[in-house]
């Protein structure tokens, strides 16, 4: 993948996220083992991503009548704690090169 979102609900294999060069991919904590650690880092939810991913859980569950999605937005406030954001290691280091850059002007200024 190299751009977009992803919200994986089912199960997954082992190599998840293999090749990732941009975009995002949520999945439940309890599938971090299977994913290629090479390319993505997990992280925990914010409230962006919070909202993020229960946006897209909501159209979902609304234009396919989906169980599983219908059962997470039904105990939100705790199926949330059960996912993580994964995102690719190129993506997190340009994010702090550009934060970096963006300190130093500020402090430049």
């Amino acid at each position: 993948m190299t751009n977009g979102t992803v919200v994986i609900l089912g199960g997954v294999a082992k190599n998840v996220g293999a090749g990732m060069t941009g975009g995002v991919l949520y999945l439940r904590e309890d599938q971090v083992h299977q994913v290629n650690d090479e390319y993505l880092t997990p992280l925990e939810l914010d409230n962006d991503s919070e909202e993020e991913l229960k946006s897209i859980l909501e159209e979902y569950h609304k234009e396919t009548g989906s169980t599983k999605a219908g059962d997470v937005l039904n105990d939100w406030s705790r199926q949330k704690r059960r996912f993580i954001k994964l995102l690719p290691k190129g993506v997190l280091a340009k994010r702090k090169e550009e934060q970096t850059i963006a300190e130093v002007k500020k402090e430049s200024a």
